[in-house]
């Protein structure tokens, strides 16, 4: 006989005296008299507990009926402590946010070819990776595997292989894996190194580019402010040096004092920008002023030329230059018509004046000389 199941009655019970099921919201237990329903599995059998002992107390069944059904209600809460919390969990699994899984894309460190002087930028830019891809490259072993696929071959990898064939457990101390690189590949004597590279630094382009590569070896130093401005002022250009004379009261910070040189180089440099401006402009007016215009008003009898004709020589008739051969305007061949007017008038073919061709004050040694040829080759040249 199934206690639970509506049409079977157990000895001393009638219908309106059966234990319901949990979905049976017409019996008197607990959840109906509670303005909430249950959240849990737990709090429903609760719940359903005490509503079958509130039945058991009021009802006054028989101890084989209350045994009959107290076997019931243990199967049925046997089932769904097994069901309910696998319900409970998977909805909690889909509630809870996946966790980032700690992939970064960034930009991959540098190869590190053995040069003594990459090897702390190649050290920062391996500690940067590996922290961004902390979630991923967890363990000591890790990282300095991580750190051998960025050796070169030769040296940095002879290394590498030296180390995991002869001292392997030293890959599980990444610590004591970077001491011993940069104990191998490093400068034995950094502060020597940077020392003599600040004295013989100098500020050739902008200031602030000689402060960053000044404040990149002064890390090596153990300087004081003071020490640090005087090498510095050292590097400067004349100009900037000469100009912090005037300024008052002289920085005794290092880094306010850096701050002045480039307040003072910026300003100079725009000065001087400003000056080739101006030059620029000047010698634009000059030049402007120094040419004639190009289209000079005509004066009737030829064109305008740079250079005023003399009282002995006549002027040109229209369109005829002078052919004064390299270092003079060079003339176009004369018209059909204007050699007739000269020769009709009996006037120099080559100039226009009043005199024969061979006797042409205007005509060069060269022009002579080809005069003379024609002559050879056509004795009627020269006539009027």
């Amino acid at each position: 006989m199934d206690p639970l199941n509506q049409n079977a009655e157990p000895d001393g019970m009638d219908s309106s005296q059966q234990v319901p099921s949990p979905a049976d919201n017409s019996q008197p237990t607990a959840a109906s008299n509670t303005p909430q329903a249950p959240q849990t599995w737990q709090e429903a059998m609760t719940h359903l507990l005490h509503g079958f002992g509130t039945w058991a107390q009021t009802t006054n069944q028989s101890q084989e009926a209350i045994s009959t059904t107290m076997q019931a209600l243990t199967a049925q809460i046997a089932t769904l402590s097994t069901q309910v919390p696998t319900a409970t969990r998977s909805t909690a699994t889909a509630a809870t946010p996946t966790a980032p899984s700690g992939s970064v894309r960034v930009k991959e460190p540098r190869q590190f070819t053995g040069k003594a002087s990459d090897v702390e930028a190649f050290l920062d830019e391996i500690t940067n990776n590996l922290y961004l891809q902390r979630r991923q490259i967890m363990t000591d072993y890790e990282q300095s595997l991580f750190l051998s696929l960025y050796l070169a071959d030769s040296n940095p990898k002879s290394w590498y292989q030296a180390i995991r064939s002869s001292t392997p457990d030293l890959l599980h101390d990444f610590d004591g894996f970077v001491e011993d690189f940069r104990r191998h590949f490093g400068d034995s004597d950094l502060e020597s190194t940077a020392y003599r590279k600040i004295k013989a630094l100098r500020q050739t382009g902008s200031c602030a580019a000689y402060a960053s590569r000044f404040r990149e070896l002064v890390v090596y130093l153990d300087w004081t402010d003071k020490s640090k401005i005087a090498a510095f002022k050292e590097g400067l250009k004349d100009q900037v040096r000469d100009l912090l004379i005037t300024v008052r009261p002289k920085p005794t910070h290092f880094d306010d004092f850096v701050k002045t040189c480039i307040e003072i180089d910026n300003a100079v440099h725009e000065n001087e920008l400003e000056k080739c401006h101006a030059k620029s402009g000047d010698a634009s007016k000059n030049t402007n002023r120094s040419h004639p215009k190009q289209n000079q008003p005509s004066t009737g009898r030829g064109t305008a030329t740079t250079s005023a004709p003399s009282s002995s020589t006549p002027t040109l008739p229209p369109g005829e230059p002078m052919m004064i051969d390299a270092t003079k305007t060079k003339r176009g061949p004369l018209t059909q018509a204007e050699r007739d007017r000269r020769r009709a008038n009996k006037l120099c073919m080559y100039c226009g004046g009043q005199h024969q061709i061979d006797a042409c004050p205007n005509m060069s040694d060269a022009a002579k000389k080809r005069l003379a040829d024609k002559k050879t080759t056509s004795p009627s040249l020269g006539k009027a």
